[in-house]
């Protein structure tokens, strides 16, 4: 029935007290809180008020135990605190999007019987030839998706998808080649 407070000036036990900390380890100004186990976050927000929590290994160190004083309700903080965060995912998912469309309608340009290349060279953009790609071995000049599209491309066609923050990318089969196997 003692508190955790009575164990640690019983015992002479080391204690570590956090203010505020979020589900992912964060204080509130968004920098990580240092621990000294991963796993004291997770035990944390599973212990409730004014109870402590079951003992835990702390990896080769001893153990741990928390108490939580208080829980705050989850809010969302206030647009001036995260306004340039906002805005830079605003900007980017925006970004995403428009050339994920510019992409596609580049794709679709070519499918209609534009050359890839007068297309390119129209726009400013550059175009470049993969060695021969293989199903079972990665492509390092082409993002995976673009390289699994044009596995079901037909000769001629136009495929498109996302290169991360570079942009996109919009490849066209020029040969198939065709493997056999001997059995």
């Amino acid at each position: 029935g003692a508190s955790v407070k009575d164990l640690v000036a019983k015992f002479g036990l080391k204690t570590l007290t956090v203010a505020d900390i979020d589900a992912e380890g964060h204080d509130p100004s968004g920098k990580a809180v240092k621990l000294p186990a991963p796993g004291i976050v997770k035990t944390a927000f599973a212990t409730s008020i004014g109870q402590p929590s079951d003992l835990k290994e702390l990896n080769d160190q001893g153990y741990y135990m928390v108490a939580v004083d208080k829980v705050a309700p989850a809010a969302p903080r206030p647009l001036a605190e995260v306004h340039d965060k906002v805005v830079a995912a605003w900007q980017a998912g925006e970004r995403a999007t428009r050339l994920a469309k510019l992409g596609q309608d580049y794709a679709d340009a070519v499918n209609k019987g534009q050359k890839l290349g007068d297309l390119a060279a129209l726009h400013g953009l550059k175009t470049f030839t993969t060695q021969p790609l293989s199903r079972y071995e990665a492509n390092k000049e082409l993002p995976p998706d673009v390289t699994a599209k044009l596995f079901t491309a037909k000769q001629g066609q136009a495929v498109t998808g996302s290169e991360g923050d570079k942009g996109v990318v919009v490849a066209t089969v020029t040969t198939i080649a065709r493997s056999g196997r001997a059995s």
